[in-house]
């Protein structure tokens, strides 16, 4: 990024991305290659690239005091942040410094810091405020998700602590300029290539998918209003409860799993006025900030380069080679995504070995023979289960009642105990080894003290399963960096012994009938 005033009442700004297609050139086999990847596959413990790590962590990484190629849009705006033109070219640039986001948030912050870097730093966050509510008060909707991240041991590589990801101003300021700069080269690529530009939108919610989720609210009193992506933004700001810090967010990251997935798309195959993104309130939109990463911006930098003179367009692009690319990207990412949670969940069970936990929750969805809880601390999910299958005759069976309409379990014989959505709850985490050796995270529920689901283990293996959601955020690797994770105060944890632990478990996990079989032999 670059700031530099040109006046009292004008600003330049600056977004400079790595020129990947300098290096990979279409056809070749390292862009067949990068072609078939897709993206690159984030785990916890690593990364899987999709260009090799000459390009992604040197050439192509804008590291300070070192000439790179780039692509540049550069604005001139009043200080209101209002575009007054644009320019887009190939540049050589060289940074005066690379920050993570918490060198950079720290050298805001720091009144003694005036020299120029820190001067131009806070320049920038100031305007990218003006950006973001702007775009707030366009209809953009400020949603939410359970992303955590794991802190690793430096030996062995195995989770020592988990929390919720961290997020400074510095991140939503780097986010707002990747912003704009997606939206803007957008115009730039639909103006040129109207027929085959990549472009990416997000449809509005399906018919209804809200509306149980919006009566669950209304009986909290709140009203949600979902006419349009203004109007649901402006209700979910109101939408406080002084009495639970927490029920905003949880309230967004209900509402984003109740979204359409952001898909990429040819701009030959949708009407322009399907073209918007729902969550962004962005009439036209596409992906041009993170071509290390993402396929998707490697072909928006070669139409770009066709747009401004840089390069010559390939003969064989048209709406459906770009239709069959954007298929296939948004399986491919999909596929990362899918990847990503796997491996989130594989580490938390590597975490909780040995532990017991004791932490707040927050009921997110109600089954008939189950409830599934959100840990905030934690940033995990839990299925508490409240009956075992009809099938198995268990006498605990049927306890509770489930009501679809009003998502909740009421206690047969015990009206007063009820659970429902936006609940808070009491829970103990734990590691339970199933049948020939599969381990799942066990969640029982201490408060309200339920006795058939606080104390028994029941032998379900059905979870479940939340739609994938992907609404299209951006998530930012910049020149500024990644902050690192930061040391938190670690939860009481109980250890126990693994014989006894086990025993323990088998003979909870008995079920009368099984206890009656044993008895007979």
């Amino acid at each position: 990024l670059h700031i530099r005033r040109i006046n009292d009442k004008e600003i330049e700004m600056g977004v400079h991305i790595a020129d990947v297609s300098h290096f990979v050139r279409e056809g070749t086999a390292i862009d067949d290659e990068a072609f078939h990847r897709a993206t690159t596959v984030y785990l916890v413990d690593r990364r899987i690239e999709m260009l090799p790590s000459e390009l992604s962590s040197d050439l192509c990484s804008l590291k300070g005091h070192v000439e790179r190629f780039a692509f540049s849009v550069v604005w001139r705006m009043t200080n209101d942040g209002h575009i007054i033109s644009t320019d887009y070219h190939k540049s050589l640039i060289k940074s005066v410094g690379a920050f993570t986001y918490e060198q950079a948030q720290n050298r805001i912050d720091n009144p003694e810091m005036q020299d120029q870097i820190s001067k131009d730093l806070r320049m920038m966050l100031a305007l990218s405020k003006i950006l973001k509510q702007r775009r707030i008060e366009a209809g953009a909707i400020l949603l939410s998700s359970n992303e955590v991240k794991f802190k690793l041991d430096g030996i062995e590589g195995d989770p020592t602590d988990v929390e919720m990801y961290q997020l400074r101003e510095t991140n939503s300021m780097i986010e707002e300029f990747m912003l704009l700069a997606n939206i803007e080269i957008a115009k730039k690529i639909h103006r040129h290539y109207p027929g085959f530009a990549l472009l990416r939108r997000h449809p509005p919610p399906l018919p209804h998918a809200l509306d149980t989720l919006l009566e669950i609210v209304k009986k909290r009193g709140f009203e949600i209003d979902p006419t349009n992506s203004k109007t649901l933004s402006l209700s979910l700001d109101k939408a406080e409860d002084p009495n639970d810090p927490f029920f905003n967010k949880l309230l967004r990251v209900l509402t984003t799993r109740c979204m359409c997935q952001a898909v990429y798309f040819s701009s030959g195959t949708q009407n322009y006025e399907d073209f918007n993104h729902y969550g962004l309130a962005a009439p036209i939109y596409t992906h041009f900030t993170s071509p290390i990463r993402r396929y998707a911006d490697l072909v928006v930098h070669r139409l770009l380069a066709g747009c401004v003179g840089g390069a010559n367009i390939s003969m064989k692009i048209s709406s459906n080679f770009v239709r069959n690319v954007c298929n296939h990207l948004n399986i491919r990412n999909r596929m990362a995504a899918r990847a990503g949670r796997g491996s989130t969940e594989l580490h938390t069970l590597i975490y909780m070995q040995n532990k017991i936990l004791e932490e707040d929750a927050y009921v997110i969805r109600v089954r008939a023979n189950a409830f599934v809880v959100l840990v905030p601390r934690l940033g995990i999910e839990g299925n508490v289960f409240v009956c075992a299958p009809a099938a198995t005759g268990d006498p605990i069976h049927a306890t509770f009642s489930f009501d679809e309409k009003d998502q909740q379990l009421t206690k047969i014989g015990d009206k007063k105990t009820k659970i429902r959505i936006f609940d808070k709850v009491k829970v103990q985490l734990s590691i339970e080894t199933q049948e020939g050796g599969r381990q799942r995270l066990k969640t029982l529920c201490l408060e309200p003290y339920i006795p058939e689901i606080s104390s028994t283990t029941l032998g379900i293996t059905e979870k479940p399963v939340d739609a994938e959601v992907d609404i299209g955020e951006e998530k930012i690797e910049s020149t500024i960096g990644l902050s690192s994770i930061q040391d938190v105060n670690k939860p009481k944890t109980k250890k126990v012994d693994s014989k006894d632990s086990s025993k323990a478990s088998k003979r909870q996990e008995q079920t009368p009938n099984q206890k009656a079989k044993k008895k007979k032999r």
